[in-house]
């Protein structure tokens, strides 16, 4: 089954092509402002790579957040336009359950971390074991201090992934020390190849979302949203 997947979560940009357990490609762009310029044309440069065309993807992957509104907004706006023009199933993913996926590691206690400013991150906890993985956190927005806090309360080591490394790396390997490990730069960017994986998984436990009602998860208000509130008090 031939997934269409796309992550647009931060301001790296990615799509990809994954059929059944096979990537057969991605392209990356790194470019916040743009995702809604550049999006469609990497869709259509990448079908071309792989000589495919749109007519032969049966299942559209989207990650859903949290992470930046805008991008969001974009992607699974995209993803629904495209899923009910072509009358295909849409699904949408976690950006965190797509981060934890893409670190590759079969056995440990994976922490993907995306920074909410403000000390904040957008974190979750995922165990994995050789062919599974439990959640111990769901998707949660909560200061840095409550998630090693949390993690204190936990055995072995934790893998950190996510936009949120480098900006609190120091901070985490002080409170954890050795058990604390961080994934490379380069990788903790999330990735579209890991929305298609398990998109198309849960597509075959669950079947798709309805493209009318999947909408982004945020996990907090926008500011706009924020002002308004203040204005009423």
């Amino acid at each position: 089954m031939l997934c269409l997947s796309m992550e647009t979560s931060t301001k790296t940009c990615s799509v990809a092509l994954v059929d059944d357990n096979k990537t057969l490609g991605e392209i990356r762009i790194n470019s916040e402002h743009t995702h809604s310029q550049k999006l469609m044309p990497a869709v259509d440069m990448l079908l071309k790579s792989v000589e495919k065309k749109l007519d032969d993807v049966e299942l559209i992957g989207v990650a859903v957040g949290p992470g930046s509104f805008t991008g969001l907004r974009i992607g699974i706006s995209t993803a629904k336009g495209l899923a009910y023009g072509r009358k295909i199933p849409v699904v949408g993913i976690s950006t965190l359950e797509g981060l934890a996926l893409s670190t590759n590691n079969h056995e440990a206690t994976v922490v993907p971390i995306l920074n909410a400013r403000r000390n904040q991150v957008y974190t979750a906890i995922f165990k994995y074991n050789i062919s599974s993985y439990a959640r111990l956190l769901e998707d949660s927005i909560i200061k840095l201090d409550e998630l090693i806090g949390k993690l204190n309360e936990l055995e072995g080591e934790f893998i950190f992934t996510g936009d949120g490394v480098p900006v609190f790396s120091e901070q985490i390997t002080m409170a954890l020390g050795d058990r604390a490990k961080f994934i490379s730069q380069y990788n903790c960017i999330p990735s579209a190849v890991s929305i298609g994986q398990i998109a198309l998984e849960q597509y075959k436990l669950k079947g798709g979302d309805d493209p009318f009602t999947l909408k982004p998860e945020y996990l907090r208000l926008s500011e706009a949203e924020r002002n308004i509130l203040k204005g009423c008090s």
